[in-house]
């Protein structure tokens, strides 16, 4: 019965050597989170800055909510040589901010294209048939095809200015 007993003590007293051992492993472990850019998003940013004449362009890599930061921030005027910093603007020296993602214009063109051209189908065939009596008349098909054709363009004109 001694003997169980030292065998259960001697057993338990590993069980919980192996457990501190593997939690000190695990806490030795260093964490990181979001130290890769991949699959994050770049936003290509211009903002103009209070008392200059030009605007500066970058990648969007942080901002607060007093604070602005450019990724690879250049001057877009001529003749400039190009930074390769990150480089901090305070809210108080920012006066215009424009930001867009990357294949945000070609993805609204086309956005807008499919709406253009769904509503003009749908506006050709709520309108009918025309009398066949009149010297131009449709028929609510063509109607469709016509309109839908003229509202794709008008569409992906929108969508290109408004992005998605």
């Amino acid at each position: 019965m001694e003997r169980k007993q030292k065998i259960r003590g001697v057993e338990g007293l590993l069980a919980f050597y192996f457990f501190i051992s593997a939690l000190l492993v695990l806490m030795c472990q260093e964490i990181k989170a979001q130290t890769t850019t991949k699959g994050q998003k770049e936003y290509t940013t211009w903002l103009r800055v209070k008392d200059k004449n030009f605007d500066i362009q970058g990648t969007l890599c942080m901002v607060t909510d007093s604070t602005l930061c450019l990724k690879n921030p250049r001057v877009t005027t001529p003749g400039y040589i190009k930074q390769q910093v990150k480089e901090i603007y305070s809210a108080n020296e920012i006066s215009k901010i424009f930001i867009r993602k990357k294949g945000n214009v070609g993805k609204g063109a086309l956005i807008g294209a499919f709406l253009g051209f769904g509503t003009g189908m749908i506006a050709g065939l709520a309108a009918g048939d025309d009398p066949k009596d009149q010297w131009i008349s449709f028929t609510a098909a063509e109607k469709g095809i016509l309109l839908g054709a003229l509202f794709t363009g008008i569409g992906a004109v929108a969508g290109t200015t408004t992005g998605s």
